[in-house]
């Protein structure tokens, strides 16, 4: 019998019959094992450690990757979704002055035009400009040569709705006067100039139109200046029929003259209509009028 432990004794290490529980060998081999089993825990650690290194080395590559080829495939889609908004904008534009065109040419048609002959408008001849003459007399009857007759500037506020080419008032070069007494004094808010589309033009081309113009506002027929009510552009690839919106700014340009003539009128109530044609498209002999447009409200003078 093997000498006994009382701290083994008290700790269970005996049965009943005072024999030990664990042999020797046994203890020594689970001992052994469970070093063995500590020491493997130990190590495999390690190598975990040193391959989640290198995982991790590899993540952080390629994380870089995937980073690089996000923003490789990002940026031309920005600078793509950059163009489309632009192209946007600029399509969203142009459909903008479309539109606003459009509208002006709805409200327009809904104006009554002031200066009309059939309205009791009239030209005033000493103060608007010849009629050009053509040089070339034109073959008549007989070879016998006859000059062909110009056409009256009254052709201008007759409102032809169908312009036909040639059926026009002309004047010399590119600058003329056009000189109009209203029926009543106006307001006047719009103004309109007309002339045959290249497509209608025999020749294809228009370079008599009117290019650059000026619009003046008065109330005695032999006042000089009168006030500016704005200058324009006939766009010459446009529509025939042009509307263009007097500008407010006008009103604050009266005249001293003016201003006395108006005492007993409202502001910017006219009575006579001066048209400057400036420039024309290329002609150098003559400048070609169909139709010439006021718009605007009858004036409430008070009489």
């Amino acid at each position: 019998m093997s000498r006994r432990s009382s701290r083994l004794e008290s700790a269970g290490y005996y049965d009943n019959d005072r024999r030990p529980l664990i042999v020797y060998r046994e203890t020594t081999h689970r001992i052994f094992k469970t070093r063995k089993a500590n020491f493997r825990a130990r190590q495999i650690p390690n190598v975990t450690d040193s391959n989640n290194n290198g995982n991790n080395s590899n993540d952080h590559i390629m994380f870089s990757w995937k980073i690089f080829g996000f923003l490789f495939l990002l940026l031309p889609l920005c600078f793509g979704c950059g163009y489309l908004v632009s192209s946007w904008s600029s399509n969203d534009s142009k459909q903008l002055r479309e539109l606003q065109d459009q509208l002006l040419k709805l409200k327009t048609n809904n104006l009554p035009n002031l200066a009309l002959e059939t309205k009791g408008a009239r030209i005033v001849r000493h103060r608007t400009s010849e009629p050009y003459q053509t040089p070339e007399p034109v073959m008549g009857f007989l070879g016998i040569p006859i000059y062909k007759r110009p056409v009256s500037p009254t052709i201008v506020i007759q409102g032809h709705s169908d312009l036909t080419p040639g059926q026009c008032w002309a004047f010399s070069g590119g600058l003329g006067y056009l000189f109009i007494a209203l029926p009543h004094p106006f307001t006047i808010s719009h103004v309109t100039l007309s002339h045959i589309s290249k497509n209608v033009s025999p020749t294809g081309s228009i370079s008599s139109a009117p290019k650059e113009f000026s619009v003046y506002g008065l109330n005695e027929v032999d006042e000089e200046t009168g006030v500016y009510l704005g200058s324009f552009l006939y766009d010459q690839d446009g529509d025939s029929v042009q509307t263009f919106k007097v500008p407010c700014f006008w009103t604050t340009q009266l005249t001293h003259s003016l201003l006395i003539s108006l005492v007993s009128q409202d502001s910017g109530v006219f009575k006579f209509v001066k048209l400057i044609v400036k420039s024309n498209w290329g002609n150098r002999d003559y400048t070609c009028l169909y139709d010439f447009r006021v718009h605007g409200n009858l004036a409430d003078c008070g009489h």
